[in-house]
């Protein structure tokens, strides 16, 4: 047996991979601590940065803040006395010509004052537009609103051709009534001081925006000119978005270039204050201290592997001798031995093989011996069944012959000219459990059965075969149909009435010479009668459960009168049961639609095209149930002859039986339970219910009086209380075969399709 794979190989290689993963997850740690640290460090530097920033801007406005309540309160600046405020101003900004660009007073009545210093003013004065109106300027109304000093955004300043910022507030007389606003500005470079004083490393940098995003300062790129009229826009992705926050922190692309960046929102002026430090030259120290600690693990992993290599080759070499010996076993050499001297595991483990080694070479010679004794005696076992199987197939072809004889072939079916018909029987497997028989009663008096037993094989085919001698032996004339299986159920249930096995059964009587169908149904299908006049379809049915499925059970005979053109289709459920590959039934409402639609084929051709309906809706799925079906047309009337011995057919089955309810006090028990079975078979079920009612609460525990008032219950009308004592029945006696029978009845009659007529 060749190894592939050395036991060294293997310990090497899962250490190897062992401590490579223990490697991989401490680099891992060590990589996100690295890089972590250095993300924190990087926003904790510009945060601080935007921390003094903001401090420093909001300082220089307050200061405007100050400065601009300290003139407001000016007598001269009330009373509008411009002769005095003209000195006032001028000398205001030009000892704060660092921070002020202007002052200036618009007042109510529409006149505007102001003095300046420095670019675009000659001796603080500055051209102005003719007609110049301050009410209509956005800062004026900024102020009225604001009733306090308010910055307003940046903006085309009014005094020079400049962008800039303005501080306002409006000024009230004594009696609080507004004479103007005042208003103190400064231009852009004013406050580029503010955001040249950043200290970032890593060649950080900070901005200034305004609340457009244009940049007011800046050390990403040159100063913003002195003397302009419009600021560009920051070239930062996504501005839009930290924009519209307060303030925060994120990475952000500026000018292409990726930047830890920290931003907040002055709260005094509405700037947008900016500081970030480029990715890559942050992360250059945490990427080079992972590249150290990367090849210290791997120069590590090397040392390993290196030192177990050398300990297990040392440790494994007397294991080699064991695999050579192990070799020669798998090989056939059942003689093989390990020749180890060592006194640690690997000497024991050797002394053992070589114990099971003679073990396995001892045994082999046994199952040797014992496989050609074993070989002679299946051969002689085998030749034996299969001639028992030879003897057990000519049997089954033997019963298959006699029940094919015992169901009518197209040749022994009746002749005559009243009516035609045709039959046909296919069994799922050689013996099969339904049947159909056709008797002449008398002259012109002819009964039909139909019937399916439970189950298929060998059992079905013998119950069918005594169904159909009781059927013989108790089918006579002047019996109603329902009498007729009351007596073949009384014998069948003798003989299977405790066994599994029961048989649904459909039974009718046709006199020729009046039409009258009587009929009786058994748990089976209800036969269909489709009328020739107008093609309608009645469902031939009556009250009655299996053959065979409980003792003493009354079943109900009704009637109907045939015309000529009428046709009778009786059958079993292997055809409305037959599945295609997928599942589906060819189900009862088809059935009925190919009963109706096919009523110009005479019958012989309608048994033909049915099966090969069923067949083609099958296709290739197996027959999962036997099938059979018979059809006779109504053709026209028999002419009596009289003397024959025919009897009229009574109205009543067993009109004797039909007597006053039972009086539960009097009599023996059994007088009373035969009265009560008399009352049920004469159809009087109301005073049948009364009579086992009471014999039921003489003797509660008698299973065979609650089974009989289910079935009164039932052909009553009363279903639900005949469920109900069938399942205290079962409650009682869980395996009780009637009313097992009984309650797969009850379920089998609530799923039928088409009422009698």
């Amino acid at each position: 047996m060749a190894v592939r794979r050395r036991i060294e190989t293997i310990v090497i290689l899962n250490i190897g991979a062992l401590t490579a993963v223990l490697l991989a997850v401490l680099g891992a740690l060590s990589y996100f601590n690295v890089y972590n640290y250095t993300i924190q460090n990087a926003y904790e530097l510009v945060n601080f940065a935007i921390d003094q920033t903001d401090v420093k801007l909001t300082m220089t406005f307050e200061e405007l803040e100050r400065l601009a309540r300290s003139l407001a309160s000016y007598d001269e600046v009330r009373a509008s006395n411009f002769e005095r405020l003209d000195r006032l101003f001028y000398w205001t900004v030009h000892e704060r010509s660092q921070v002020l660009r202007s002052v200036f007073l618009g007042t109510e009545d529409g006149t505007f004052f102001f003095r300046g210093y420095g670019t675009g003013f000659v001796n603080g004065y500055a051209s102005m537009p003719e007609r110049y109106d301050p009410r209509t300027k956005y800062w004026y109304e900024t102020a009225k609103r604001g009733q306090a000093f308010t910055v307003t955004d940046v903006g085309q300043l009014d005094t020079i051709s400049a962008i800039g910022i303005m501080g306002v507030m409006p000024v009230f007389d004594e009696a609080r009534s507004l004479v103007g606003v005042l208003g103190v500005d400064m231009t852009l470079d004013k406050i580029q001081n503010i955001i040249q004083t950043i200290d970032l490393p890593n060649e950080g940098k900070g901005m200034l925006l305004s609340s457009q995003g244009g940049v007011i300062a800046s050390q990403f790129s040159r100063a913003v000119p002195e003397l302009t009229s419009e600021l560009a826009r920051a070239d930062i992705d996504e501005l839009g978005l930290l924009l519209a926050e307060k303030q925060g922190q994120r990475i952000v692309s500026i000018g292409g270039e990726r930047h830890f960046a920290a931003y907040r929102r002055n709260f005094m002026t509405g700037m947008f204050i900016l500081a970030a430090m480029p990715y890559d030259l942050s992360m250059a120290s945490a990427v080079a201290t992972l590249r150290v600690l990367a090849g210290s693990f791997v120069a590590f992993l090397a040392v390993l592997v290196l030192t177990v290599t050398l300990l297990i080759r040392r440790t494994l070499k007397p294991i080699r001798p064991l695999m050579s010996a192990i070799d020669q076993m798998h090989d056939g050499d059942f003689t093989a031995r390990a020749d180890v001297r060592s006194n640690d595991e690997i000497g024991v483990l050797a002394e053992n093989f070589n114990e099971m080694a003679r073990s396995i070479e001892d045994q082999n010679r046994r199952i040797i011996e014992y496989s050609s004794d074993l070989e002679r005696k299946v051969h002689e076992r085998t030749a034996e069944l299969e001639e028992k199987n030879e003897v057990l197939l000519r049997d089954l072809a033997m019963a298959q012959r006699i029940q094919l004889a015992i169901i009518p072939n197209d040749d022994s079916l009746p002749d005559r000219p009243e009516f035609e018909m045709a039959a046909r029987y296919q069994a799922m497997e050689n013996l099969g459990g339904d049947l159909y028989d056709v008797l002449r009663l008398g002259r012109n008096v002819y009964g039909f059965l139909i019937a399916d037993v439970s189950g298929h094989g060998v059992p079905a085919a013998l119950i069918t075969t005594m169904a159909k001698a009781s059927f013989q032996s108790h089918s006579r004339h002047g019996l109603s149909t329902g009498a007729i299986l009351t007596e073949i159920n009384d014998e069948v249930y003798r003989f299977i009435g405790d066994l599994e096995h029961y048989l649904s059964a459909f039974l009718c009587v046709l006199d020729l010479e009046t039409g009258d169908l009587m009929y009786t149904n058994a748990g089976h299908h209800a036969g269909l009668l489709r009328r020739g006049a107008d093609g309608a379809i009645i469902s031939l049915d009556t009250q009655g459960y299996f053959i065979g499925s409980f003792e003493d059970g009354g079943y109900e005979t009704r009637h109907a009168r045939l015309e000529p053109g009428d046709r009778v289709v009786l059958f079993t459920d292997g055809f409305i049961e037959a599945r295609n590959h997928a599942g589906d039934f060819y189900e009862h409402s088809r059935f009925v639609d190919f009963v109706r639609d096919r009523a110009e084929l005479s019958p012989q051709a309608f048994v033909e095209a049915l099966s090969l309906d069923v067949e083609r809706f099958s296709g290739d799925a197996p027959q999962n149930d036997d099938r059979a079906v018979l059809v006779f047309d109504f053709k026209a009337r028999a002419t009596s002859t009289g003397g024959d011995g025919r009897e009229d057919l009574p109205s009543e089955a067993v009109g004797q039986a039909r007597q006053a309810p039972v009086d539960a006090a009097l009599g023996s028990f059994r007088d009373r339970y035969m009265k009560a079975i008399a009352l049920l078979r004469a159809g009087e079920h109301d005073a049948a219910v009364r009579a086992f009612s009471s014999l039921k609460a003489d003797r509660p525990e008698d299973l065979r009086v609650a089974n009989n008032l289910g079935v009164a219950y039932y052909q009553s009308g009363q279903i639900d209380k005949a469920w109900e004592v069938f399942q205290s029945v079962l409650e009682r006696s869980p395996s009780d075969p009637t009313a097992l029978k009984n309650v797969s009845f009850i379920e089998k009659a609530r799923s039928g399709f088409i009422e009698a007529d």
